[in-house]
């Protein structure tokens, strides 16, 4: 009886394996479709400067909106360039 105890569960974490596969399959064909956008370093410096520096701003000015934007930040949910979905205009005035 052991035996096909263990043989269910192999066999169950064998399906969720094949399933993670899956997705990430779907997700990388997704991700293929987009265009990529060429990047000029200068001009690219200059942003991530201004953007850091409007981030360290917010941080140091402390209060809720300091800690949600670092809670995003920290969860994964702000990505590369923020959006002003999650971010205020002045956030992203200069990308």
């Amino acid at each position: 009886m052991k035996v096909g105890r263990t043989t269910d569960t192999l066999l169950s974490e064998l399906t969720s394996q094949e399933e993670t596969l899956k997705a990430l399959e779907r997700r990388i064909r997704e991700l293929d479709g987009r265009q990529a956008i060429p990047i000029d370093g200068v001009p690219m410096a200059g942003r991530v400067a201004s953007v850091a520096a409007e981030f360290r701003a917010r941080l140091k000015a402390g209060g809720p909106n300091a800690r949600r934007l670092l809670q995003h930040v920290l969860n994964g949910l702000a990505g590369w360039l923020p959006d002003s979905a999650r971010f205020p205009a002045s956030f992203i005035a200069d990308l």
